[in-house]
């Protein structure tokens, strides 16, 4: 004669109803850790723009200018090939004076190139003939682009560049699926 035992385990439905709830909580993590990693490297190219920008006013503070640029100059953020994409067929190189010049007040820190690998640098926009912003000379911006359309750049001095002049705004412009951020430096002659 054979004794019935009584059996336990999980039934099929219980353990799929298991691993769809695993599953959703795997999703949600994942997303709020790219958008966690996302904003950590807008806050270090933030951090970075505000470090360079101190940089160029200790400069000017210490020899009573900027050093001399002549066109957008790429100062940080190179790719893997050593590249700095600013825009489509503009992509300014490394000014080796320029650096060694700043290197003389300071470090100059590091920009996130994986930040938006398209357009991955920090660029030094140089407007010889100058630009105004508060009705003072301008001739100095620093400029770099954010993943995602419409971001508030979030900085001090950041500006609109139109015809010249340079007026207050939380970014520049958008542009395929970026949002180009622009700060104005103080003109060495308004420190």
């Amino acid at each position: 004669m054979y004794l019935k035992r009584n059996q336990s385990g999980f039934t099929i439905v219980e353990l799929l109803i298991v691993v769809v709830v695993i599953g959703i909580l795997a999703a949600i993590v994942i997303v709020a850790y790219n958008g966690i990693t996302d904003n950590a490297k807008i806050s270090a190219a933030k951090s970075a723009v505000t470090q360079t920008a101190k940089l160029f006013d200790l400069y000017a503070i210490k020899y009573g200018s900027y050093p001399s640029v002549s066109t957008y100059t790429c100062l940080s953020g190179y790719d893997a090939d050593n590249t700095c994409h600013y825009s489509s067929g503009n992509d300014p190189g490394r000014n080796s004076t320029l650096e060694s010049e700043l290197q003389k007040v300071g470090a100059l820190p590091s920009f996130p190139a994986d930040l938006y690998p398209a357009y991955n640098g920090l660029i030094l926009r140089y407007a010889s003939g100058g630009e105004t912003y508060n009705g003072k000379l301008t001739r100095y911006t620093l400029t770099w682009k954010l993943p995602a359309e419409s971001q508030d750049c979030d900085m001090p001095n950041s500006v609109r560049v139109s015809s010249g002049t340079l007026s207050a705004a939380p970014y520049h412009n958008t542009w395929t699926g970026t949002t180009t951020c622009f700060i104005a430096l103080t003109d060495p002659n308004n420190l």
